[in-house]
Formats: structure tokens, C-alpha cells, sequence
């Protein structure tokens, strides 16, 4: 599960009549969003669509809906899309479309999600790219599912930076749900982050 703190932030913000893909992302029910927007009708939905299949680690999909959006006439989905694009490229290991395409966003977003775009735009300023990113911060294990996404909730509400997963943990003969914060491709970039906000360092391809 992947997510970004300004992207959540700005489905939060409830109209209305709040659609139900958008409720459904609120409540980080990704398959939710999915299952509702299987034929999306307008390009919010599609922003909607592209950011759960991100957050289910379904990049190419998401790249393929959210690339088209970052010309939208509508300045919050094109700014959104070219975030979640933005931080697919680093992850990918490519810091100059990310660089690009997190300063478009930071240029369409508006209040905090501004803020927080130009937050995570600064914070690659001089990172390591190379590689695949394996390393992140866990802040917490908990018992329930309910529990880790109420922590996973708090952390986005925070603004700390995504991805924000909730992992299930097997430890004997009983399941822990991990919440994790971050991905990195050095550990002393981790470490800056734990040091920040509590946690330890986790290396995500150890056994």
C-alpha cells in the first residue's frame, strides 16, 4: 500500500456530495476505489483510480491514467497526478522526471497540498537515486488491521511522506500488522527520517 500525505489530504476535503470512490479513498479502502471506478466518467475519477492502483502497487496501470492528467484543465487533478507520477520516478530511480514532475505539482496544488508537494520536492534535493528503493521506518505493530490503519491514518495526517503501508507480519503463530513510513534507497536517508518522527530503520528485503 502506497500513499502520499498531500494526496489524502485533498481527497479529505468533503463536498457536498461527497462521491463514493472519494469516501472509499478517505478510509484508504483502495479495492473500494477500484471496484467503483471501473468505468470512470470525468478526470477525477480517474485521478482517484490512478492513485489506489498506486497505492496497490499497480505502477503501470497507474502510470498509464494518471500520465494523460497531468494536462488537465483542472489544475488540483493535474497538479495530484503529476505527484503521484513525480514520486514514480523516483522510486524508479529517474530524479529528474521527478524533479520535473513534483515542481509542476507544487506549482498547480494549492494550500497544503502545496506546501506538502514543495515539503517532498525539497527533501530529494541532493538524495541518492540509484537503485531500487528497500529501505523505510516502522513506527509501530499492532495486533488488528484496525489498529495499524487508525496509526497509518494519524501518520498521513501528519503529513509524514509516503509511501505509508500497512504490512502483515507473521511472528510465530501470530500475525502483526506493521506500519511503515517512507521508502528509501540508502539507509542513512531512512535514518534521518526515524530520527524525525520515532520508528527504527527497516530493511524490506531482509528475511
Amino acid at each position: 500500500m502506497f500513499t502520499l500525505p498531500f494526496l489524502l489530504a485533498a481527497c479529505a476535503s468533503r463536498p457536498p456530495r461527497e462521491p463514493a470512490y472519494v469516501a472509499a479513498y478517505r478510509t484508504r479502502d483502495f479495492q473500494g476505489v477500484l471496484n467503483l471506478t471501473q468505468s470512470p466518467r470525468d478526470d477525477r475519477a480517474r485521478l482517484v483510480r490512478g492513485m489506489a492502483l498506486y497505492n496497490t502497487q499497480r505502477i503501470d496501470e497507474s502510470e498509464s491514467i494518471l500520465r494523460p492528467l497531468t494536462s488537465s484543465r483542472d489544475d488540483e487533478v493535474a497538479g495530484l497526478a503529476a505527484a503521484t507520477l513525480g514520486l514514480i520516478a523516483w522510486t524508479g530511480g529517474d530524479p529528474d522526471a521527478a524533479d520535473d514532475l513534483l515542481t509542476q505539482a507544487a506549482t498547480q496544488l494549492r494550500g497544503i497540498e502545496q506546501t506538502r508537494a514543495r515539503r517532498f520536492l525539497a527533501s530529494l534535493a541532493g538524495a541518492p537515486a540509484s537503485g531500487q528503493p528497500r529501505y523505510t521506518v516502522q513506527i509501530g505493530a499492532f495486533s488488528t488491521n484496525v489498529r495499524a490503519q487508525r496509526s497509518a491514518r494519524a501518520a498521513t495526517d501528519r503529513g509524514w511522506p509516503g509511501p505509508i503501508n500497512v504490512v502483515p507480519e507473521s511472528r510465530g503463530s501470530r500475525t502483526l500488522y506493521a506500519v511503515r513510513v517512507g521508502r528509501f534507497t540508502t539507509k542513512e536517508r531512512a535514518a534521518e527520517l526515524a530520527e524525525t518522527i520515532g520508528g527504527f530503520v527497516k530493511d524490506t528485503r531482509a528475511p
